[in-house]
């Protein structure tokens, strides 16, 4: 009886071993273009923005958004997306939520009226 309980754990062993091991390589192999935790986090997105992928940069920056709807850098990075896209009319939404937002520091509100300077610019022009 013994014997039978050792294969069968053996065998248990080896099934979740393997499953672990193809999660974890489908994981290392995987494309940066889903949300995970429950933190916002743009890495991803500058990932595609970089590529030269901007409507992929786009989503993912607006999806990680939902996580956190004021956060500086999401719509800081998703002003410039969508300037980086012929949309400055969308740059500057992006912008002026952001100066919305009571969380600012001095210098982020600094940084996001600049934004939004160029933005204007970029829209009358």
């Amino acid at each position: 009886m013994r014997h039978y309980y050792h294969n069968l754990f053996a065998w248990l062993a080896d099934i979740v071993a393997n499953k672990a091991s193809k999660g974890l390589v489908g994981f290392l192999n995987s494309e940066p273009d889903e949300t995970s935790g429950a933190w916002a986090d743009f890495r991803a997105a500058r990932s595609w923005a970089k590529d030269g992928e901007i409507k992929k940069a786009i989503a993912l920056t607006k999806a990680e958004l939902k996580k956190e709807p004021d956060n500086f850098e999401g719509l800081i990075l998703l002003g410039s997306l969508y300037a980086d896209a012929n949309s400055p009319k969308r740059a500057l939404e992006a912008t002026e939520t952001l100066l919305r937002s009571p969380n600012l520091t001095p210098e982020q509100k600094q940084a996001a009226l600049e934004k939004k300077a160029i933005y204007e610019k970029l829209k009358s022009g």
